[in-house]
């Protein structure tokens, strides 16, 4: 039997077994889309990152608490705000630009920064801190309530 007898017969009879429809993606095609797909998907979320960072600096502890804060004065140079916190009581994330803070009255507190990181500070009454630009949360985490003036430096 001659079925091998012309030129490239062996290419035809395998041919004649491929199945028909889509054409098979070889694996450099195959990785390919992948690493397409993984750029893409890296850089969106990047992307959204970036969205999430700057939507959270952009919070005002006003705005976000506004039971708990009350702003005494507001002008171009500063603003003052009232800060009052029940035990137990949360302000959530917010940001300020550079700033005091003077304790009306003692109370311990606790500070989550953005990165996750906690500070616990026991402040006493009369006391004043200094606090460059940030991002905390801050949690009343004594027994009694605690009171504050916060002052917000804008220039």
């Amino acid at each position: 039997m001659y079925t091998h007898c012309w030129p490239g017969a062996a290419k035809a009879q395998a041919l004649a077994f491929m199945p028909i429809g889509r054409p098979q993606i070889g694996p450099k095609r195959e990785g390919r889309k992948r690493m397409k797909a993984s750029i893409v998907g890296r850089a969106a979320l990047v992307g959204l990152t970036m969205l999430l960072a700057t939507s959270m600096w952009a919070q005002d502890m006003v705005k976000v608490a506004p039971k708990n804060c009350q702003v005494l004065l507001d002008n171009d140079r500063v603003r003052v705000i009232r800060v009052v916190l029940k035990p137990g009581e949360k302000l959530p994330m917010h940001s300020h630009p550079a700033n005091a803070v003077y304790s009306m009255t003692a109370g311990k507190t606790k500070y989550t920064l953005a990165d996750g990181k906690t500070e616990e500070r026991e402040l006493k009454s009369g006391q004043t801190t200094w606090s460059e630009p940030g991002s905390h949360s801050t949690e009343n985490t004594g027994t009694t309530e605690t009171r504050a003036l916060v002052i917000e430096l804008k220039k």
